[in-house]
């Protein structure tokens, strides 16, 4: 007779064994695709360079709190297909068990996960979130100005360019600039200093200014002393890989709130639709299931995220959060488990070359829309 505790170490050994290679893997890939985000920032000057290690430093609970799912989903996944490839499966069958005993057996496993998510979710996350608030919101003008050149019409950003003579210090001499961010305007000085505090300030000295406007003639007056001002810019608030998974408007409490357990819920409907999707004969492999198991796991954070944008813009369809999606793909799984547990079994759906196909292209379609 097969033995439960025996039966519990393997599964779970297993599962873990394969969910740390999975999200160390996951992992180093998602790290380098956000240093590669960091370091053109920083080529544009957008970002000072000194800054992308702490950043990534900080975006780690982030990062391994989104992991969670699809490694544990995929994890399972590859155990389940491995069990039918190898014939186990049936051993556990003929010692008076189903797939339930597997889904008991991961249970707490799942239940470990789910804390661990929903401490980065709720305590680790929303204090890193601050740090990285204040370090991209405390840079932009600043680290521009460590990258501009004497004798060159210098970009600023916000149609701002500018050009000096010499830089002493602190003061640039001899300086021109062009504000063509709302209506043009040109100022010309004999030195030009920065100030800093929650606004970004222009102070010139000894020079003249031209104000050009749509609805009146230009005005052009001389100065002894002339200060101006633009706000303090935030840019990073939108990353250009993974922008749809991690940047949106957190001002909602609800929305932060039901964003932070999707993940712990998650991981429990994942948890069933991985024990019971799953079927393949033992001629198909052991990965035979890693193609339409990807699709789901992306297919259910692909419209999370869609109800999550649509709940911040107050869109009708998205006016009850993301519950109805969690309880879609818990109807779902709780009719595998029906179908596995009680229904006359049916023709694999896997053996379908044809079914793969069209799963790997929506499979792609979905990674296209979200990265």
């Amino acid at each position: 007779m097969l033995n439960k505790h025996i039966l519990f170490k393997s599964l779970n050994a297993e599962v873990i064994k394969t969910f740390f290679g999975t999200i160390a893997i996951l992992f180093s890939l998602v790290v380098a695709s956000r240093l590669v985000d960091y370091f053109d920032k920083s080529i544009e000057g957008k970002l000072d360079s000194a800054l992308i290690g702490l950043l990534i430093l900080l975006k780690i609970p982030e990062f391994i709190n989104l992991l969670f799912p699809i490694c544990f989903f995929i994890a399972i996944v590859i155990l389940i297909s491995r069990l039918n490839a190898d014939s186990e499966i049936y051993a556990l069958y003929s010692g008076g068990f189903s797939k339930n005993i597997i889904v008991l057996c991961l249970l707490p496993l799942a239940i470990t996960f789910a804390s661990l998510s929903a401490i980065l979710s709720f305590y680790v996350s929303p204090f890193t979130e601050k740090k990285v608030d204040f370090l991209t919101s405390s840079i932009g003008l600043e680290q521009k100005l460590k990258l501009i050149n004497e004798g060159n019409l210098n970009d600023l950003g916000n149609g701002t360019y500018l050009f000096f003579n010499k830089l002493d210090g602190s003061t640039y001499k001899n300086i021109l600039l062009i504000d063509d961010s709302e209506e043009l305007s040109i100022i010309q000085a004999d030195s030009l200093q920065f100030s800093f505090d929650e606004q970004n300030h222009f102070n010139f000295q000894n020079g003249s200014a031209i104000f050009f406007s749509n609805s009146s003639q230009p005005i052009q007056s001389n100065f002894n002393y002339l200060q101006t001002s633009t706000e303090r810019e935030e840019l990073l608030t939108q990353d250009s890989n993974f922008g749809k998974i991690f940047s949106f408007n957190r001002n909602k409490e609800s929305i932060n709130f039901e964003w932070a357990v999707a993940i712990p819920i998650t991981l429990f409907n994942l948890l069933l639709i991985g024990v019971y999707l799953v079927q393949p004969n033992p001629r198909q492999g052991r990965f035979i299931g890693i193609i339409p198991s990807l699709f789901i796991y992306f297919l259910y954070l692909s419209l999370l995220i869609i109800f999550r944008d649509g709940a911040v813009d107050d869109a009708n369809f998205a006016k009850f959060g993301l519950w109805p999606i969690h309880f879609v793909f818990f109807l779902g799984a709780g009719y595998l488990m029906y179908k596995d547990n009680f229904a006359t079994p049916s023709n694999n759906i896997f053996k379908s070359r044809v079914f793969l196909i069209v799963m790997a292209f929506l499979l792609i379609l979905l990674l296209m829309w979200l990265f």
